[in-house]
């Protein structure tokens, strides 16, 4: 009851802050944290779009755009993300691992197994996966 006291009046404090600058880009990020921790990827979703749209070298905000989408199925969308965020990042092994598994969900095995190998590369526990 407490936290979520906390995070209620969080949220108030960033729409404050966005009522007087719609273009907060910091203040979109974090009520976009919030939206996830209660619960509303929906609304995280839009608020991470945003900061990735005003903010393209955003690590962060493209990753959990590119996270929200694949988790809406919307592949090729994540697609894009994960690769924008590879592009800022090429060690982000996350991003390496969402990408294979959105690539492997849209058939495209090799650019999975790829993606796996990078993985790999970076970080000996996806080594298993990759084989």
């Amino acid at each position: 009851d407490f936290y979520l006291k906390k995070v209620n009046d969080a949220e108030a404090g960033l729409k404050r802050v966005l009522a007087k600058n719609p273009d907060h880009v910091f203040a979109h990020k974090y009520l976009g944290l919030i939206h996830l921790a209660k619960g509303q990827p929906q609304l995280a979703l839009q608020e991470f779009q945003f900061v990735a749209t005003r903010s393209p070298r955003d690590e962060e905000a493209n990753f959990r755009t590119g996270f929200l989408l694949a988790r809406q199925a919307r592949l090729e969308d994540a697609i894009q993300y994960f690769r924008k965020v590879l592009e800022i990042n090429p060690s982000n092994v996350m991003a390496l691992t969402n990408l294979a598994l959105a690539y492997q969900k849209t058939n495209q095995s090799d650019l999975a197994q790829k993606a796996l190998a990078d993985a790999c590369k970076l970080d000996a526990k996806y080594c298993s996966s990759a084989r």
